[in-house]
């Protein structure tokens, strides 16, 4: 009898520690999912068509941060905006000069990064490995296509009044990050004026170089 008990007792107490593993298994992967949430999502908030000297159409988004956000609450500032994908070398060739970019202005423009990739984990997963310092994002809704475009990276100018100052399609470097900066600045100065910008009336101020079609993928 005491020998069946003892047999009893053993088998229960390896039970426990089984258990005890499993949990412990299901605890860790938990928190290693928590570490790869992807990124967030956007989502229309007033869609229209794009126009030069017109506001941007408003849109929000949830930043990698976990932050929900709007477009219209970096007005008050000259604002970049940067459609790009982890697929796209051009599109990966400009982040460091936008990184730089952030940190030499910092809240002198804001800088907002959003990934047009299909899978949000692969963003997080790249973010990982290559963190960068301004506000990122995920296009879940295909906010770049909506606003027509077709290719990427492409980096759109907005002055302190939300309006599209100009337009950079393809790979930008140093120069042409620059000058949409200066275009944005320009623009919000107009408008302090309550000028108009001739220069850009007609086109928008839209410069390129190479890039990607956005419905490429691997």
């Amino acid at each position: 009898m005491q020998t069946r008990r003892r047999i009893i007792g053993k088998g229960l107490a390896a039970l426990f520690i089984a258990l005890g593993l499993l949990l412990s298994t299901v605890l860790l992967s938990g928190s290693a999912l928590d570490t790869a949430t992807p990124c967030g999502g956007t989502w229309w908030i007033e869609p229209a068509e794009l126009a030069a000297n017109q506001p941007l159409p408003e849109f929000g988004f949830a930043s990698c941060d976990g932050e929900a956000r709007s477009i219209a609450d970096f007005q008050g500032q000259p604002l970049l905006i940067n459609f790009w994908a982890t697929w796209c070398p051009p599109c990966v060739r400009e982040l460091p000069g936008l990184a730089e970019l952030h940190d030499e202005l910092g809240d002198e423009v804001a800088l907002v990064g959003i990934s047009v990739d299909e899978d949000p984990a692969r963003v997080r997963g790249f973010l990982a490995d290559n963190p960068l310092p301004y506000t990122l994002a995920w296009d879940s809704d295909g906010i770049a296509s909506d606003l027509g475009f077709r290719s990427i990276p492409v980096t759109l100018a907005i002055d302190a009044a939300g309006n599209l100052a100009g337009i950079h399609r393809g790979y930008a470097d140093e120069d042409d990050l620059r000058r949409l900066v200066q275009k944005a600045q320009r623009s919000t100065a107009q408008q302090d004026d309550e000028t108009t910008n001739d220069d850009d009336a007609d086109d928008g101020g839209e410069s390129s170089r190479d890039g990607l079609q956005i419905e490429t993928s691997d």
